[in-house]
């Protein structure tokens, strides 16, 4: 499920379309998320997007492991399409790129670690997201703080003051 406070701010996140440019009523978000999986341990790190909404990412990990780059459709198939679609599922090491997200709902990686020894995996990304969500191999799911991009801006790390 889905909390309304990650929605209500998703749902601000609707591109609207004009020409080839994308205008979106608030300021992109920024995310660093490191993990390391344990021996045949697995993760799942999801964005929550509206249906146009855009994100960048690159991520690298210490070793090749099984990953599926993904989305689940906000409410299941409501819409005639799959509950969960598969946009690059493959064995890597890293990913770069970018994601217009097809439908709204949560996006984002399943990435297992198929060896005897522990791996790292970092991701960077940026992006017209809502919310974050982690879901660990015990099935808990742990929502993620995000900081917008006015945070890195300031020296200091917090928000800039606005210029009248």
């Amino acid at each position: 499920g889905y909390s309304l406070v990650g929605q209500a701010a998703a749902e601000a996140l609707k591109p609207i379309a004009k020409g080839p440019i994308g205008e979106y009523p608030r300021e992109f978000m920024l995310d660093v998320y490191d993990v390391t999986l344990q021996p045949y341990e697995y993760v799942e790190y999801k964005y929550h997007l509206e249906q146009g909404a855009t994100l960048m990412y690159s991520w690298k990990a210490s070793a090749p492991l099984l990953q599926d780059f993904h989305g689940e459709r906000e409410g299941g198939a409501t819409d005639g399409g799959p509950a969960e679609e598969s946009f690059d599922k493959q064995d890597r090491r890293e990913a770069t790129g970018s994601l217009t997200a097809p439908f709204a709902g949560i996006h984002g990686w399943y990435w297992e670690n198929p060896t005897g020894t522990p791996i790292t995996v970092r991701l960077t990304s940026s992006g017209f997201y809502g919310s974050a969500v982690e879901i660990r191999s015990d099935r808990t799911r742990h929502p993620r703080a995000l900081k917008p991009i006015d945070v890195l801006a300031s020296p200091q790390g917090k928000p800039a003051a606005t210029e009248r």
